[in-house]
């Protein structure tokens, strides 16, 4: 019991040592397995790219614009397109605003369980949706998981 627990506390500490420093080479290392997909992107700026997954919401997404806006910050909403409808204004103040948009799917529910055809046909129908209001040229699938099929 004691082993695990050890083991336990030291593969937390680990993370934690991951997540605060932040190594670059395991960034570099991720990056360049699977090259169609940005988890990292070097600069030489100090710079944040801040995103907010699940929009439109109507009771939440407002009030974050208008911290975004008091503190002049652009940010990519990652719009489900099934919750569009009734939301288009909260859609148009994003982009009157000056903020990206992102496809975030249809609904959210995970993307890992498409097949690669139900995940094409998803990912091109919130397309269809999303880009009446702005381009796009980011995608995170929903519930941050996926597989590629090569």
């Amino acid at each position: 019991m004691a082993i695990v627990l050890v083991s336990f506390l030291l593969a937390l500490l680990g993370l934690i040592l991951i997540l605060f420093f932040q190594p670059n080479f395991i960034f570099d290392l991720v990056n360049s397995t699977i090259p169609e997909v940005a988890y990292f992107c070097k600069s030489n700026k100090p710079i944040i790219a801040l995103t907010i997954d699940d929009t439109p919401d109507a009771d939440t997404t407002t009030l974050i614009l208008n911290v975004l806006k008091q503190n002049k910050i652009k940010a990519t909403f990652f719009l489900i397109s099934s919750q569009i409808l009734g939301n288009e204004k909260i859609v148009e103040a994003i982009v009157s605003d000056g903020h990206e948009l992102g496809n975030h799917m249809t609904e959210d529910k995970p993307s890992i369980k498409l097949s690669p055809k139900e995940f094409e046909e998803d990912l091109l129908k919130a397309h269809s949706v999303i880009s009446r209001f702005s381009e796009t040229a980011w995608m995170r699938p929903a519930s941050g998981w996926y597989l590629t099929v090569r």
